[in-house]
């Protein structure tokens, strides 16, 4: 994460959007375990430096959430 940092600027991570995906091809409690999982392993020092997670689930709306996401984090 140090290395990303000083490629993209300071509190990059707040800018960055990780987005779950196969919402739509799985129960809901198998889909969050998943989700928790990937956060807990993977994705958690990114998390805790202010990076967010959005839902891909095939719809538009999804997709909107990670645009507005996106056009918030660029208000900071």
């Amino acid at each position: 994460m140090a290395a990303f940092g000083r490629l993209c600027g300071e509190n990059v991570s707040r800018r960055i959007i990780l987005m779950t995906t196969m919402w739509n091809k799985a129960t809901l409690a198998e889909c969050e375990s998943r989700e928790n999982e990937i956060k807990t392993n993977y994705w958690r020092g990114m998390l805790n430096s202010g990076s967010n997670v959005v839902r891909f689930d095939g719809s538009g709306s999804s997709v909107w959430a990670a645009v507005d996401l996106i056009l918030d984090s660029l208000d900071t």
